[in-house]
């Protein structure tokens, strides 16, 4: 099943990681990775895929 790959599964999820980190933290943000954010009654920020499991 593994077609004789050998590999370092943590490693390869810190570089996923890493790559993902640098992309959310530039300046202006990521298109990446955005969404809008809306505020409920209780003033916290929620994501619209949130507002429509309830």
């Amino acid at each position: 099943g593994n077609c004789n790959w050998s590999g370092d599964a943590d490693l390869n999820g810190a570089k996923m990681i890493s790559l993902l980190g640098q992309s959310v933290n530039l300046p202006r943000g990521s298109s990446y990775l955005c969404c809008s954010l809306s505020t409920d009654s209780s003033g916290l920020l929620k994501s619209p895929a949130m507002e429509s499991l309830g």
